[in-house]
């Protein structure tokens, strides 16, 4: 192999190798696994994420069938954990093999035989029916094995099932055709705890996977290398050959040499600077695709023994090696990837690993393992929304009465997402919603009833809902999903004082809107409230009346308010080449996935709505949806949420609806939902179709959820690698990054695929995104004082320009109140207050960095959430505000 690598795949970072890919090392690993199972012997391999587990089982499958053995994978992670049913999980075993061993699977025969469990009628199926029809050898790879851990229900009937397979060889010469290769990341103990009869391992041979051999890393090396062998043992030395981190630091040469040259000699203390600021400083940050942050969350999960494993791993760093006594925390260790056996010694598996984990992030960790969740106190302006004679209309017409209130909360959804709002919780016949500003929260409750009154101008009487909205702007709190205080109390009672049609307002949030108001305003006084012990005084925004006052909208729409998203025909997006010819090109690879990650308000659905468009113009389908819009019912329950996914991705394909022809319970949501777009939607269309997920940061806030489907999209993500008819479907995930939901790394899709990280404006788009807005910068006398301001905070900029070009403000006057109560950015300083408040360590080193005149070093983890919130500005391992307006107002928030 020539030292420049010419494949398509160089330096992959997540997921497994495709066949072909010229960064595959062999090692020993791959001929015992091939030389074992030929022979017909049981395997497994249980090591760490990233180790190459599922690259070695694609290659070993290939030599196989290229012997004439019949090989097929059984994904668990595509067949469901936490809320599936033993029945489904045994019948989704059953369907995968039939489907990939193309044998038929009974249904019907399947469900009659109720006098069998679910396990018995598996053995049954493989006796009957898989030895049967098909006479070669057959191996059965099972990856990730581990994912029956999240399992609700027993797995030893599994388990001993594949141990009976291989006893039955005995006395059966039909089952010698049959083997088994388990593969995933835990420790036998995790899988059968103490039972010997249920235990398949103490019978199949352990396959040990090797870090890499510097001597056959020299190939991994570019052209620009003068000495790839020095370099090999450079990398060898920080990585120890774990796979992942080979590759990392490989593909971070090859990006700082660009068109350099490493000359011989430099190899050594070149490789250093390179881990150290690129690796290890600021690690959280800069860890893309997540490894270091996956080792920590596993470590640190409320199902495993932390405290002993976080103690036995600080003795280890302590004395430097701790003796291999096979301690079952010991073997815990190795499947994270912390720890590696040398000799009879345990250790640290790597340089790397000992300067991340080390004793100070160690003791910090114990010290942290019994932190108290707290409650969130935060401004908001709230919407309560309300249906006028909701409950007699529901006695009249129940049926009918449903569907129109389905209709209208679904455009009000629609619209709140437009608004930058957010739907807290559904009220039978209305809405709970909260908006950063009053601004925006009145400006979504006219468009509102302007958009339901046109709706409506057609409709009989009898099709027509009449909503009231209140809006207060006031004090609440956040636990979980739960917002409770005065200021709910309050602003469940103002709808009820609107006319149909109409709006109420609190005199919190007339004080802040009146001014921008251009509809009638009429004052109600004072008014008693139920509940409020003191009258509160009130005004109403009359009803939509007729077109004619359409020219009365809150809000000059020439430019529109910078709110949610860019249109696509808006001369106010800016584009941030080459991002946008990156996501182009991309969505053009088959079974291509596209993460857009970024903090809010930095343009990921703007990007988003630009990559569905030019995909349309190459005549690909596309489909969007926003998992904002989903209810938390819905959310809270994976058959409802994939039944959801299908549906409204046949709609948008306007194809018929089919789910009930492929949703069986028997084999459980996860599997009906892959088939349905396996054998339907994927096989119904002609061209490629492109899938946009958007706010995918929503799924997060429901883990049980978030731990089903996201190993979902990553299983057809890797599936496109095998399969061409997976390679019609190509993903958008669009997510925030100031939330993050750990899962194992085989089953995220969080570490393979395109990566895109929006960033701020430059001092030049800033200028031309003012001529935009009809603003005469001819210099950067007037962008300057901006951009020291906000620091090009994309959303900033917008609000700034959109108040400077409507001559409400100037420049001067900005920076005077921009930190004020009456400022501009008022409710997007208050947002990242509460997120302070909510976090006490992160509130102190945040201001220990507000407080200091020179970069601060920071702890990695503090680092990355406050850089990810935009609060900070990283240089190297020390940090900054990152800009004016943050120093100005939490040194003012400190002062008070």
């Amino acid at each position: 192999m020539s030292s420049k690598l010419n494949a398509p795949y160089q330096y992959q970072l997540g997921g497994s190798l495709p066949l072909g890919a010229s960064t595959y090392i062999e090692r020993q690993a791959d001929a015992e696994l091939y030389e074992a199972l030929l022979a017909g012997e049981y395997c497994h391999i249980l090591d760490a994420p990233q180790t190459g587990k599922s690259s070695l089982r694609i290659r070993t499958m290939d030599k196989l069938q290229a012997q004439g053995i019949v090989c097929v994978e059984l994904d668990l992670s595509g067949i469901g954990s936490q809320q599936i049913t033993e029945e489904q999980w045994y019948g989704g075993i059953v369907q995968t093999l039939a489907s990939g061993l193309e044998v038929p699977f009974d249904r019907n025969g399947w469900r009659s035989r109720l006098d069998l469990s679910p396990v018995q009628r598996l053995q049954a199926w493989i006796e009957t029916v898989l030895l049967t029809q098909i006479p070669q050898n057959i191996v059965l790879f099972i990856d990730p094995v581990d994912s029956v851990l999240g399992l609700n229900f027993s797995t030893d009937g599994f388990f001993a099932l594949i141990r009976q397979c291989y006893n039955r060889r005995a006395s059966d010469a039909v089952y010698q055709r049959l083997t088994f290769a388990l593969l995933g990341t835990a420790t036998p103990r995790e899988l059968i705890g103490n039972r010997p009869k249920a235990n398949p391992f103490a019978v199949s041979r352990a396959i040990t996977l090797d870090g890499l051999q510097a001597s056959k890393m020299v190939p991994l090396a570019g052209a620009q290398v003068k000495n790839p062998q020095a370099l090999a043992l450079a990398i060898w030395h920080w990585t120890r050959g774990q796979p992942f981190l080979t590759q990392k630091l490989y593909s971070l040469v090859d990006r700082h040499l660009g068109a350099g040259i490493l000359r011989k000699g430099e190899e050594t203390h070149w490789l250093e600077q390179i881990v150290q600021t690129q690796v290890i400083e600021d690690w959280e940050a800069q860890d893309r695709p997540v490894h270091f942050r996956a080792i920590r969350d596993r470590l640190l999960s409320p199902t495993r023994s932390t405290q002993r494993l976080l103690k036995l791993y600080q003795g280890i760093l302590q004395q430097g090696r701790a003796i291999a006594d096979n301690l079952p925390e010991c073997l815990e260790l190795q499947t994270l990837g912390l720890i590696a056996q040398h000799q009879d010694r345990w250790q640290v598996h790597n340089p790397i690993y000992a300067a991340i984990f080390n004793l100070d992030w160690v003791n910090r960790a114990l010290k942290l393992q019994n932190s108290p969740l707290e409650m969130i106190s935060v401004s908001a302006a709230l919407i309560f929304t309300d249906i006028v004679a909701s409950t007699a209309r529901m006695v009249a017409d129940e049926q009918h009465t449903l569907h129109l209130v389905q209709r209208d909360l679904q455009q009000m959804r629609q619209l709140c997402q437009q608004f930058g709002g957010q739907v807290l919780k559904s009220l039978g016949d209305g809405l709970l919603m909260s908006f950063e500003s009053p601004e925006k929260a009145v400006s979504y409750a006219i468009a509102v009833q302007e958009a339901l009154a046109i709706a409506s101008t057609n409709l009989p009487e009898r099709d027509i809902l009449y909503h009231r909205i209140g809006i207060h702007l006031g004090d609440v709190f956040f636990r979980g999903d739960d917002v409770m205080g005065k200021g709910v109390n309050l602003a469940s009672r103002l709808q009820q004082q609107a006319e149909p049609g109409g709006i109420c307002l609190s005199q919190s949030v007339y004080d802040q809107v009146h001014p921008l108001l251009k509809v009638e305003v009429i004052k109600l006084g004072l008014r008693k409230l139920k509940g409020i012990p003191e009258p509160v005084l009130l005004y109403q925004i009359p009803p939509y009346r007729s077109s004619a006052t359409l020219e009365t909208q809150p809000l000059a729409r020439s430019p529109y308010y910078p709110s949610g998203a860019v249109p696509l025909d808006s001369p106010f997006y800016l584009e941030r080449t080459p991002v946008e010819s990156q996501v182009y090109d991309e969505m053009k690879k088959p079974g291509a996935l596209v993460r857009i990650k970024a903090p809010k308000e930095m343009g990921k659905t703007s990007l988003m709505l630009r990559a569905l468009d030019h995909a349309n113009t190459q005549g690909y389908h596309t489909v969007t949806l926003s998992l904002e819009q989903i209810d938390s019912a819905i959310l809270n329950d994976l058959n409802r949420f994939l039944r959801w996914l299908c549906a409204n991705v046949t709609r948008q394909l306007q194809l018929e609806p089919k789910l009930d022809d492929y949703w069986d319970e028997d084999i459980g949501s996860k599997i009906s939902c892959t088939l349905y777009f396996h054998c339907y939607l994927l096989e119904k269309i002609q061209m490629p179709l492109v899938l946009a997920l958007d706010e995918v940061n929503y799924v997060f806030e429901h883990p049980h959820v978030a731990k089903e489907v996201l190993p979902l999209f990553r299983s057809w993500y890797e599936e496109a690698k095998r399969h061409p008819i997976w390679q019609k479907l190509r993903l958008i995930i669009v997510h925030s990054t100031e939330i993050y939901v750990p899962l194992q790394l085989k089953q995220s899709p969080f570490n393979v695929g395109l990566p895109i990280e929006l960033g701020r404006f430059t001092l030049e788009q800033v200028r031309t995104l003012a001529q935009r807005y009809g603003l005469r910068w001819t210099d950067d006398q007037q962008a300057q004082p901006l951009m020291s301001l906000v620091g090009g905070h994309p959303a900033l900029i917008h609000l700034a320009l959109y108040h400077l070009s409507r001559g409400e403000t100037t420049i001067e006057q900005l920076q005077e109140t921009a930190v004020t109560t009456k400022g501009i950015y008022a409710h997007h300083l208050q947002r990242h207050q509460v997120t302070l408040q909510e976090q006490p360590e992160l509130s102190q080193a945040f201001y220990t960095v507000l407080n200091s005149t020179e970069p601060v070093p920071l702890e990695s983890i503090l680092m990355y959430k406050l850089s990810s919130m935009g609060l900070i500005k990283p240089l190297g391992n020390t940090a900054i505000v990152s800009c004016e307006l943050y120093r100005q107002y939490f040194m003012l928030q400190r002062e008070q």
